[in-house]
């Protein structure tokens, strides 16, 4: 499952996958709270765990069995439904998290936590768009962006500095993913969306945000209250 999410994503965004996810798996939650060294550590389904030394970077990603399991037996893609969805977007969102530490990594960018958020929530709408839409689910497609963006909930253990970091984080990928929207529905425009997409993925954080704003009166005007 998890190989599989991080092959789409490699494919979307155009990125070598020198290092696969599988190999940094951890699915035991005791060796995760071990090796969670984070000021706040919670007690949650998925995390990338990262110890930075030096020149070297550690790295674990953390995603319960029990969800790799659920996706075991109910397949997302071979449907994808409301019954899988939630730990559809937790296994996506980890190895999200891992495959872009790992490739700014190699170009050695800082990433901020705030980044890692942002193009997570950016990747679990696209992947779930495009399954979506091969599946031909138009019913739950419809239903995406205010189902992961205006339904959100957050975590009641998060400290404020980090509660305002994943609000930050939906509000601009809730604006961002509106305004591309369009672009999935319209064949002709693959090549367009895809450019998009990885360019956006290329961007720093300060050239993210300017973007965002841009695409959204590009594309299609912003609609939500928030």
């Amino acid at each position: 499952m998890l190989d599989t999410l991080q092959q789409h994503l490699a494919q979307i965004y155009e990125l070598d996958t020198e290092l696969s996810v599988l190999d940094f798996l951890i699915t035991d939650p005791l060796l995760a709270t071990k090796y969670d060294k984070s000021p706040n550590a919670r007690t949650i389904d998925e995390k990338l765990l990262v110890c930075q030394n030096d020149e070297t970077l550690d790295i674990a990603l953390y995603i319960n069995r029990d969800v790799l399991h659920q996706l075991e037996q109910d397949n997302p893609f071979d449907s994808l439904n409301d019954n899988n969805i939630h730990q559809f977007w937790i296994a996506l969102e980890g190895v999200s998290h891992f495959n872009y530490l790992v490739w700014n990594a190699r170009f050695d960018r800082p990433v901020s936590l705030f980044e890692l958020e942002l193009q997570a929530e950016v990747d679990k709408f696209v992947l779930t768009i495009m399954l979506l839409n091969q599946q031909e689910n138009i019913f739950l497609t419809r239903h995406v962006l205010q189902h992961l963006f205006l339904q959100s909930s957050y975590d009641e253990q998060l400290n404020r500095a980090e509660l305002w970091r994943y609000i930050r984080a939906n509000y601009f990928a809730c604006h961002y993913c509106e305004g591309i929207t369009a672009l999935f529905s319209q064949t002709h425009k693959v090549n367009q969306l895809h450019n998009e997409l990885r360019r956006f993925y290329r961007l720093t954080q300060h050239y993210k945000l300017r973007h965002i704003y841009s695409v959204s009166q590009r594309f299609r005007p912003l609609s939500f209250a928030r």
